[in-house]
């Protein structure tokens, strides 16, 4: 069969061959008046011969094999089919539109034959009277459809009795076919329908301060551009806190500081974070290349409170090593330590990364810390186990898992 691809509109000229099609009928076809009797052409066969579906149409009749070889009966016949076909797209886009305004996409028709349809609908309705009345179209339609079919492959498809239409043994064969056909087209459907999802949806993201500054807005501004249908709402928090509301499936996906603390809570990614003495380029210590814990004993800090994982960090590496900071402001503000390490003789602990873009402009420097625990240091993506996530979820933690794992490298 020939597959024409797209939506044909309805021209102009419909209107001229309805106009034909109603004086043909109303005398009967005598003397053709208002007809042209040209020879049909192939394009004339195409069009008058297209299955009802009006996003593809098959080519499923040769209408100058049909009423023996009388040109005058062929072109009534190729002008009936145009305006048949014409009338009938024109009535199902109406009806599925009618109500809502707008065609939904479930209501459109599959990719399918509409002949390998017709087929499917007779064989499990039994007749072609109840096919028609399932497809709300005529029966006539469907018979021509069937019959084309047995045409197109010298077989016949059904045996016709009293008890209904009874499939021979080529029948069955083509009905495995058609319900395969179906099957694989709703997967189709179904996994166009979750692409269009992905790019629409909600994301609920928790996490710790030291991420957004650099990381993750990165990652969101490239998000917001690949994906404007996706809208992303960020809490900003403690690490623990984070873990505590993902527990609680009040967010999506979270960003917690060190390892998951929770049974409950899927590791999907680690990255490195390796701490570091955060000071100002004026501080005795900028010019140091790496300095260990020892070696910051009595050392001025402004510090995050306790409910960042930094600050729990750097509590036990200096609890191991047995030196004691002289802490003169704790903070639930990363930025805020930044601001006062850049302005004051204060150090800070902070991921290189929370403060990159303030190293860059010069207002800080980096002192890695030679400490094997706090050089391991890494934040990780969680998500509730429990949680069914949307398509768009999905797709935003994989992307997010992906350059997770690229900076790891």
């Amino acid at each position: 069969m020939l597959l024409l691809h797209g939506f044909r509109r309805q021209r102009s000229g419909d209107r001229q061959r309805r106009a034909d099609l109603d004086d043909v009928v109303r005398r009967g076809g005598a003397g053709m008046t208002g007809v042209s009797e040209r020879e049909p052409t192939e394009r004339d066969a195409e069009e008058a011969n297209a299955a009802s579906n009006p996003r593809v149409m098959h080519v499923v009749v040769s209408p100058w094999r049909l009423d023996g070889d009388d040109p005058a009966k062929r072109c009534i016949r190729i002008k009936a089919l145009k305006f048949e076909v014409s009338d009938r797209i024109i009535r199902t886009m109406v009806g599925r539109c009618r109500g809502s305004g707008q065609c939904r996409p479930e209501d459109l028709p599959m990719i399918e034959s509409a002949a390998i349809r017709y087929f499917r609908e007779v064989t499990e309705a039994g007749s072609i009277k109840q096919a028609a009345v399932a497809l709300r179209i005529a029966p006539s339609a469907i018979s021509r459809q069937i019959q084309a079919i047995e045409e197109e492959l010298s077989v016949k498809l059904f045996d016709r009795g009293v008890r209904g239409m009874v499939l021979t043994d080529a029948g069955r064969l083509l009905y495995r076919y058609a319900v395969d056909n179906r099957s694989q087209l709703d997967s189709i459907r179904a996994k166009v329908q979750e692409f269009e999802t992905m790019r629409r949806g909600q994301i609920k993201f928790a996490t710790v301060e030291g991420m957004l500054s650099n990381f993750l807005s990165n990652f969101l501004i490239g998000l917001s551009h690949d994906y404007p249908g996706i809208s992303v709402s960020i809490t900003v928090i403690g690490s623990r806190t984070v873990a505590e509301i993902v527990g609680r499936n009040e967010v999506d996906l979270g960003l917690v500081f060190g390892r998951a603390p929770r049974r409950d809570l899927i590791e999907l990614a680690r990255m490195r974070q390796s701490l570091c003495l955060i000071v100002s380029p004026r501080h005795p210590l900028a010019d140091r290349r790496s300095c260990t814990v020892k070696e910051l004993a009595g050392l001025r800090t402004v510090m995050p409170d306790p409910s960042f994982g930094i600050r729990q960090e750097i509590d036990r590496a200096c609890a191991n090593a047995k030196v004691r900071l002289e802490v003169c402001s704790e903070t639930n503000s990363l930025a805020f330590a930044q601001m006062m390490a850049s302005r004051t003789d204060l150090a800070t602990f902070l991921p290189r990364d929370t403060a990159m873009p303030a190293i860059e402009a010069g207002r800080l420097v980096a002192v890695p810390l030679r400490d094997n625990r706090l050089e391991a240091t890494q934040v990780t993506l969680v998500r509730l186990a429990s949680r069914n996530m949307s398509p768009s979820c999905r797709m935003v933690a994989d992307l997010l898992v992906t350059r997770m794992k690229t900076r790891l490298d």
